[in-house]
């Protein structure tokens, strides 16, 4: 459910604004543009976790139970409000200390991390990076 809503308010973010001038009064400078998108979930207390990240093509890719560090390169043609997201999720046993880190880097620099924590079992955790929002 998390997930399905992050990934609407993604698509409803890359959508908006979408007429002849680019949206933004022609103020798209710099796009479409090739960049390098790379995904991270590390967990110091798990080794796997389920993941959920948006592809290449601009698909969702599930992986279950996958070997944690996780990481995911990729190079893209991005344009201005394309979004990007990685989630993990991990149950484990009730009151169980978990963690969890999600990362998005662009060009290898870090556009967005989440470190999340929880103490009853289960744990997700999301990063999300949209391209023109820091414009």
């Amino acid at each position: 459910m998390i997930l399905a809503t992050l990934i609407f308010s993604l698509l409803s973010i890359s959508c908006s604004n979408d007429d002849d001038n680019g949206g933004n009064n022609g103020n798209n400078q710099g796009y479409p543009r090739e960049v390098t998108i790379t995904y991270k979930v590390t967990s110091s207390a798990s080794q796997a976790a389920d993941i959920y990240y948006l592809n290449e093509e601009g698909g969702e890719t599930q992986l279950g139970n996958e070997p944690l560090p996780f990481t995911k390169t990729m190079t893209v043609t991005v344009n201005q409000f394309d979004g990007f997201l990685i989630s993990g999720s991990v149950i484990g046993l009730d009151n169980t200390n978990l963690d969890m880190r999600a990362e998005v880097l662009v060009d290898g620099v870090s556009k967005d991390i989440s470190n999340c924590s929880s103490n009853e079992g289960y744990i997700s955790c999301s990063a999300t990076y949209v391209f023109g929002s820091e414009d």
